[in-house]
């Protein structure tokens, strides 16, 4: 373990190297992205990666934590340099009032420090003033993360290091999930945006995982690309227990994310209306209605040949879609999908308000 205010110098390519392969790692393909996941400015990470900057050792103490493989570089560090090696000394009154120079990048150090701090300081208080109005304070947020993460989410372990990754096209559901990896990460969360639409927010959190890995076992939902059906069933398989155990509030705002980042409400020029959660896994298919069951909520298994399983959502008959609604429907703001030509733009929820003024009548 080296003194974390040395800075380190590589075997030359090596420092270079090393930020190529944590960039494959995280999976980012700009240096901006890799900037943000180590909070660093763009142009010192990129003097970094030209090697005209030695490397400081806090920087590679982070990375190494975060991705083991980073550890090989240890042996091609030749040399390790005072913090403060390189700096100019100034004008000869400036040097003069310096009477200790190392008591005088530590106070340079505490500022940054400071700064860093502020600026976490004010993207809490930025996420916590916003409507986040579905959490409750009863709410078990692992549980609110560990349902994204079997709806619309992974995990997934390389090489012992965890990623937690939510997506969605939605601005809602990206605000809400980004609140929910930044209030429970020690890691800032990346964010990305597709040229699809499509928001990645992002974390590597070994701490976290293991966090939601004692909820629930496994947030594998389907096999790998080059898996049998047969050997994916021998592993240990997703659970919605957690939920069942979860209180009466956490309950309820598992089933109202579940419907709003992979569920629907439609309804055809016939009148029929439709809702559910989609869902290509035959055990959590089997909990899901079980849960929905402990809020009154009745639902049926739809069955799907082209599916690897055989199964593909969870349907709401339309005598529990009014009891949908009066423990809070969608999470508000949250949009339909632009697939729907008819409703394109409308809110899940202004939709299934509109059902149940229309076929039930009046609502609360």
């Amino acid at each position: 373990m080296y003194n974390l205010h040395k800075r380190l110098k590589f075997i030359e390519g090596k420092q270079k190297e090393l930020f190529e392969k944590y960039m494959e790692y995280c999976g980012v393909s700009s240096q901006r992205e890799l900037a943000k996941l180590l909070e660093v400015n763009r142009s010192t990470l990129k003097n970094w990666m030209n090697e005209r900057l030695t490397l400081p050792c806090v920087i590679f103490e982070k990375i190494c934590f975060e991705f083991k493989e980073a550890n090989e570089f240890n042996k091609f560090i030749t040399q390790s340099l005072p913090d403060n090696w390189g700096a100019k000394k100034g004008g000869d009154f400036r040097t003069k009032q310096i009477k200790n120079i190392n008591n005088y990048f530590k106070v340079l150090r505490n500022k940054k420090e400071e700064k860093r701090q502020k600026y976490h300081l004010n993207l809490k208080k930025k996420i916590d003033n916003k409507q986040l109005y579905f959490i409750d304070k009863k709410v078990d947020i692992n549980c609110l993360l560990a349902t994204y993460i079997l709806t619309d989410g992974s995990l997934l372990n390389k090489n012992g290091n965890y990623r937690i990754g939510l997506y969605t096209k939605d601005e809602i559901l990206k605000d809400i999930s980004y609140s929910l990896l930044f209030k429970k990460s020690r890691y800032i969360p990346s964010l990305t945006k597709t040229k699809k639409g499509v928001y990645f927010i992002r974390v590597n959190d070994n701490y976290l995982a293991g966090e939601l890995l004692k909820i629930n076992s496994s947030y594998k939902k389907l096999p790998s690309k080059n898996q049998s059906i047969k050997e994916y069933y021998k592993e240990v398989q997703p659970s919605l227990e957690f939920i069942k155990k979860a209180n009466k509030e956490t309950l309820i705002y598992c089933i109202r994310l579940a419907f709003s980042t992979d569920g629907y409400i439609s309804l055809s020029k016939n009148g029929t209306i439709t809702a559910g959660i989609t869902c290509y896994h035959p055990n959590l298919c089997k909990e899901w209605v079980k849960i929905l069951s402990l809020c009154n909520l009745k639902s049926t298994i739809i069955n799907r040949k082209n599916s690897w399983c055989g199964v593909s959502e969870i349907r709401l008959p339309k005598e529990s879609i009014p009891i949908f609604w009066e423990i809070g429907g969608f999470i508000n703001g949250v949009k339909i999908s632009n697939k729907s030509k008819k409703y394109n733009g409308w809110t899940k929820n202004s939709l299934l308000e509109k059902v149940i003024k229309e076929k039930y009548g009046p609502v609360a």
